[in-house]
């Protein structure tokens, strides 16, 4: 897994040769979806696997954290691996953890344990 996942730039790389970071990304994350759509069906027919919202802005909340982490980031970070070296987005990949716990310890005040 974690050789697929550091071949991402590498293979970005390549695919933003062909297609631009919007179609890469709604490649990349369109066909992971459906998969997990596919295989959930399958697997899970016993049990609810999907939370439905019950209000308005659950509804429209839901749709913001699903939309903004696996739409924008993506394709913001396929844009910016378009007009830079791999290694360079091999770095900000690596970087993104220590990022969070650093924005949620100001932001958020919460002590690292």
């Amino acid at each position: 897994c974690n050789v697929i996942w550091s071949l991402h730039p590498l293979l970005g790389k390549w695919a933003l040769q062909d297609f631009s970071p919007t179609e890469v990304a709604i490649l990349r994350y369109g066909s992971a979806g459906l998969s997990y759509f596919l295989l959930s069906l399958f697997f899970l027919r016993k049990r609810k696997a999907y939370a439905i919202p019950k209000t308005k802005k659950d509804t429209v909340l839901m749709f913001l954290l699903g939309f903004c982490p696996f739409a924008v980031s993506p394709i913001l970070q396929l844009t910016g691996l378009s007009l830079s070296q791999s290694i360079d987005n091999a770095i900000v990949i690596a970087m993104e953890p220590l990022m969070t716990v650093l924005m949620v310890w100001i932001f958020l005040r919460e002590g690292m344990t």
